[in-house]
């Protein structure tokens, strides 16, 4: 029994708090607009306290007063006395009462917020003078007050849709419906949702007159006619107005074919159509088709509506006669665009050229057009027309006028051809300046006219240098010390290096060329030059800037005047192309004079016989203080080996030591000194004389490099270039080092001899 009691305090405490607080619906909500529409945005409940809710929070506090009253939670000494402070315990008390039950409660639910499972049902717990027309979510939607059923405006088609869904049963329908007529707000597509909202409503007629009077180009139109024949409208005028192309213009023919609208038709379908498209509007409108200046002031096209109109009516009327070509110019003069002058120009041409074979009277019926006062309706300029003049000249010169270009000839210049083959003591510096390469054709005239014309040649300029040297014997590189050389020169090429370094280009003008004539022609391309340095006649060294690949660029119809001087420049080139080339003279640039071959050629045999003449001379004294030397001097020298040479005195070359020392005296004195040396794994032996015990002649030396041949016995003076025989005959290696000993000491007696001792 004890227990179910303090169950049944349990359930009642728990059913007073839950009676603490309401539920409240919220949301926020805009003004309502001229159909008292409200836009409710984020609707939900708020959980509030209701009366019994505040009594519990009202009770809890004076409960916690009443206990701190009572308690001893305060207290102060009088003396031994004790008292209590009642007053500070029930402010304490009081305020913990009032948040106990107050968190108590909201723990129970005060002040939670909950959604709304629909916008209907937050609805019914709010407002039912407002019927829900439009929703986002649960949460956001759009009501309408019912009162706004007998006032409602429709203003565009959402306004119809609001109240179809706010007052779908209204006996105001009709007065909604109707409110659609020839409003700005409701547009064409819109009127088969209003005649699907408001089937029956008195205005349906109205509605889809409405549909097919706003239909803004042909096909819906007439698709729009098709579907409400019911309404009996004329569209025929507006069929006419919003003919664009030529697809409308045939499908009005199709539905019109007499129609009296047949000239807007056909200028509103100029602009829009392909040429042969408005050319074919002839088939479909027949004598309508050709209009009159009154039909252009009443209907408007653009300049390309007006040239595929003209040019569709030349292709009906084909004039092939100049006359028939005056006669539908003149017709149709009233019917001007910016570009017609030029179809004049090219139409006359055609027929001209068609009719004509002589190209000068073609040029005259063409220029009359500017000159007679009788096409001055026709607004032709003279420039005009000698601009489309020179056009079709130049067509005709780059495809009736036939070209033959022969080779490029180089310039010619025998001293240089001589220069680069002399290998015999030639010029070290030369120069060709201004070198001409000529280019020269023949240009047939295969056209109507006698034409003047400009042709430009253009040509690729290259650089070359050429490093070349010259081979024989061995012995040939002697020639720069003064040797002696055979006459087995040979030229080889050892390096050559080609650059493009650009491109040049010369005009040739010709003043007039008459109708199947022809005529030669020539240029000269003045950029060439040549230079060349020769090393001691080893190498030569080039540098060559040259012309190659030359064509013909550009032919084009020139009627400027042409100078005296380029027409005498251009008579000079025809003539180098009918008889050559000049000769180029080379430069002698250390001379600074002209380059001759003989005269180097004579002077190096001058050079040469008197370099021969000085060594034979040379080589007289020579010998002849030799020999005196040799009686006067030779007596007092005398020549010692050290140390003894194995082969009972014979030298054998297995057992010749590599290195030995010689001794030379002088009246039995110690005079000079040497050594023999035998190069190893080789036949060379270097012998060397020093003298060393004279004042005078202290220093003096002489050496030589031998080298014996065992196979032909002979005994060769090396170097590092040549070799001298001075011995035949040698057919042990021990004469060939007493032969080598005696020649080191003639050369060296031919020291001493020569320092006048």
């Amino acid at each position: 029994m004890k227990t179910s009691y303090k169950l049944l305090i349990l359930v009642s405490i728990i059913l007073l708090m839950s009676s603490c607080y309401v539920t409240r619906p919220d949301a926020l909500t805009s003004m309502p607009d001229y159909n008292s529409r409200v836009t409710a945005s984020n609707a939900h409940y708020d959980n509030v306290l209701s009366p019994i809710g505040a009594g519990t929070i009202i009770a809890g506090t004076a409960t916690g007063m009443y206990l701190g009253y009572k308690s001893s939670m305060f207290t102060h000494y009088n003396g031994a006395d004790q008292k209590k402070l009642g007053i500070g315990g029930m402010v304490v008390g009081g305020f913990l009462g009032f948040y106990a039950t107050k968190y108590i409660n909201e723990i129970f639910g005060w002040k939670k917020i909950t959604y709304p499972n629909s916008p209907q049902e937050w609805l019914d717990k709010t407002n039912n003078e407002f019927i829900l027309t439009r929703q986002t979510d649960n949460r956001n939607f759009i009501l309408t007050h019912k009162s706004a059923e007998n006032k409602f405006i429709v203003k565009n088609i959402q306004d119809a849709r609001d109240f179809k869904t706010a007052f779908s049963s209204s006996s105001y329908t009709n007065n909604v419906a109707e409110q659609t007529i020839y409003n700005s707000g409701i547009f064409r597509n819109d009127y088969p949702e209003l005649m699907q909202l408001f089937p029956s409503n008195q205005s349906m007629l109205d509605m889809k007159k409405r549909f097919v009077i706003l239909s803004t180009n042909v096909p819906d139109l007439f698709s729009a006619i098709d579907k409400y024949p019911e309404t009996k409208l004329n569209i025929e005028k507006k069929a006419a107005s919003l003919s664009i192309n030529y697809s409308d213009a045939f499908q009005f023919n199709k539905r019109y074919p007499k129609s009296k609208y047949n000239n807007q038709v056909i200028i509103n379908s100029l602009n829009q159509s392909s040429d042969n498209e408005v050319y074919n509007m002839y088939s479909l409108f027949k004598k309508d088709y050709f209009l009159n200046s009154y039909d252009f002031q009443l209907f408007s096209t653009t300049d390309v509506g007006k040239k595929k109109y003209s040019n569709a009516l030349y292709r009906i009327k084909n004039p092939n006669s100049i006359y028939a070509l005056e006669t539908f110019y003149f017709e149709y003069d009233w019917l001007k665009y910016s570009e017609k002058p030029d179809e004049i120009i090219n139409n006359y041409w055609n027929i001209a050229n068609s009719s004509y074979s002589d190209g000068n009277l073609i040029l005259s019926t063409v220029n009359s057009l500017a000159t007679d006062n009788s096409y001055s309706n026709w607004n032709i300029s003279k420039s005009k027309i000698n601009s489309f003049v020179s056009n079709k000249l130049e067509y005709e010169i780059n495809t009736k006028f036939s070209f033959r270009l022969n080779n490029i000839v180089p310039p010619k210049s025998k001293q240089w051809a001589e220069w680069i083959n002399n290998n015999n003591m030639t010029a070290g510096l030369v120069t060709l300046s201004n070198l001409s390469y000529l280019l020269s054709g023949t240009i047939v005239n295969n056209s109507k006219f006698d034409l003047p014309l400009k042709l430009t040649f253009n040509a690729e300029v290259y650089r070359t240098y050429k490093i070349e040297g010259t081979i024989g014997t061995g012995l040939e590189i002697l020639e720069v010390i003064g040797q002696a050389l055979d006459d087995q020169h040979r030229r080889v090429q050892l390096n050559e290096k080609t650059d493009f370094i650009g491109s040049y280009s010369e005009n040739y003008y010709m003043p007039s060329l008459k109708r199947n004539d022809s005529h030669t022609f020539a240029v000269i391309f003045d950029v060439g030059s040549k230079a060349g340095i020769n090393a001691f006649d080893w190498v030569k060294l080039t540098e060559e800037i040259e012309i190659k690949n030359a064509s013909l660029s550009k032919k084009e119809y020139y009627n400027d005047y042409v100078s005296q001087g380029t027409q005498q420049k251009q008579n000079t080139w025809l003539h180098f192309a009918q008889y050559g080339m000049p000769d180029v003279k080379l430069i002698d640039r250390w001379r600074n004079e002209e380059y001759n071959d003989a005269e180097w050629e004579r002077k190096n045999e001058i050079e040469q016989e008197r370099k021969r003449q000085a060594r034979i001379e040379a080589e007289r004294r020579r010998q002849e203080t030799k020999n005196i030397a040799k009686v006067t001097k030779l007596s007092t020298f005398t020549w010692s080996w050290e140390g003894n040479w194995s082969g009972g005195g014979s030298f054998l070359w297995a057992d010749f030591p590599y290195e030995h020392d010689i001794i030379v005296y002088k009246d039995g004195k110690k005079w000079a000194e040497g050594n023999i040396e035998k190069a190893k794994e080789s036949n060379r032996v270097d012998i060397e004389f020093e003298i060393i015990d004279n004042s005078e002649l202290n220093g003096k030396s002489a050496k030589v490099y031998l080298y014996f041949d065992e196979d032909d016995k002979e005994l060769y003076e090396t170097g590092w270039f040549f070799g001298d025989k001075i011995a035949d005959d040698v057919n042990s290696f021990s004469s060939a080092v007493d032969k080598g000993i005696n020649f080191c000491k003639d050369r060296l007696l031919d020291r001493i001899i020569e320092s006048g001792y």
